[in-house]
């Protein structure tokens, strides 16, 4: 048995009732995201649980048409939500994965066009990362005001 088998093997057992906990697992790395991708998974994964129904149905695309695009670095799940870095690290797109919404977050620190990162934090919320000369700076995202204005944090 091969790595990808035994992989697979454990992924079969997550509970259909969950499906952000396969969300979860294909943000692991991308051994794993491809192998839940696969169209395969889903046959295998799909009448151990639901023998009633015939097929998976997706549900309706969610779009948004933005001036930026998203970057290449990975995505970060925090609580309900993930996040991507947008054009050249100034802004962050928020996606809810609840309600399907998506909102783009400016990021109005002086750390853009550097190698930034998005990350959680201790707590659970979103968190940014970015190198400045030999220091890494730490920022966390805060809630400010009625009308959801995001705030910073230095952390």
């Amino acid at each position: 048995m091969d790595m990808d088998e035994l992989v697979e093997g454990i992924l079969l057992r997550v509970p259909p009732d969950d499906p952000v906990r396969l969300v979860l697992a294909s943000l692991v790395c991308k051994r794993w995201r491809r192998i839940i991708s696969d169209p395969g998974f889903d046959r295998r994964f799909r009448p151990q649980f639901m023998p009633a129904r015939p097929c998976a149905a997706w549900s309706e695309r969610a779009s948004a048409l933005l001036d930026d695009h998203i970057t290449l670095s990975p995505s970060v799940l925090v609580g309900n939500a993930l996040y991507f870095l947008l054009d050249y690290d100034a802004s962050i797109m928020k996606y809810d994965l609840g309600t399907r919404e998506m909102t783009v977050i400016e990021i109005r620190l002086e750390c853009v066009d550097q190698h930034n990162v998005l990350m959680t934090t201790e707590d659970g919320g979103l968190g940014f990362a970015y190198v400045e000369k030999y220091g890494l700076q730490l920022w966390s995202m805060m809630e400010a005001g009625p009308n959801g204005d995001v705030g910073w944090a230095k952390t």
